[in-house]
């Protein structure tokens, strides 16, 4: 509970506008979504139980920054590419891109991290410049080449109710431009993502 709310205070701190996903089901998530919950008046945060992957992809394409302990910090932000800042040990030890800043989960660090992405040239050279670590796409066409050789023969079948296009992310915070043209209301953008999907 604290955690979270010393990552909205450091995020709100920006004045920028904030979009904020809930948790998945990891132990602890319902204090997560209660600390969530007491920012939902603030007039800069919107608050989202979930959000399509495609719309996720193309918020990520016009975010200034994602914030929170989401693998999509180290998996999906190098592809667009902006800054992740990490917080805390969930992900500790996973690879990552150089766009990635890892921080301690106090509000004083987040705050350290915010500033750097704002005010290190260099940062954002790196950023620009980062590395894809987990590839540059092409995946679903080498599993079909690998599939078109191998006999199913009916005995694989796909999970029944199941919607794979709804991406539940762990706390993550996406800050639009300050600048962006789009107004609050627009949340979920239809245009394709510049980047390419990670394998």
């Amino acid at each position: 509970f604290s955690v979270m709310c010393e990552t909205m205070d450091a995020v709100l701190s920006q004045k920028r506008r904030t979009l904020v996903i809930y948790p998945c089901s990891d132990q602890g998530y319902g204090q997560i979504i209660q600390a969530i919950n007491r920012y939902r008046s603030h007039p800069l945060v919107s608050i989202y139980k979930n959000i399509d992957a495609s719309d996720f992809w193309g918020l990520l394409a016009i975010s200034h920054v994602l914030v929170g302990n989401s693998s999509a910090g180290m998996v999906e932000t190098p592809y667009f590419p902006i800054p992740s800042i990490n917080i805390g040990e969930r992900q500790k030890g996973r690879l990552c891109a150089s766009n990635v800043i890892h921080c301690e989960s106090s509000r004083s660090k987040i705050e350290d991290a915010l500033r750097q992405i704002e005010d290190d040239f260099e940062f954002h050279q790196q950023v620009e410049r980062c590395e894809r670590p987990f590839g540059e796409g092409g995946a679903g066409a080498k599993i079909a080449s690998a599939l078109e050789v191998v006999d199913l023969d009916g005995s694989i079948a796909a999970p029944e109710n199941e919607n794979p296009s709804i991406v539940p992310f762990f706390p993550a915070l996406i800050l639009k431009p300050a600048d962006s043209p789009r107004p609050p209301e627009i949340v979920c953008i239809s245009k394709r993502p510049k980047g390419k999907r990670s394998n």
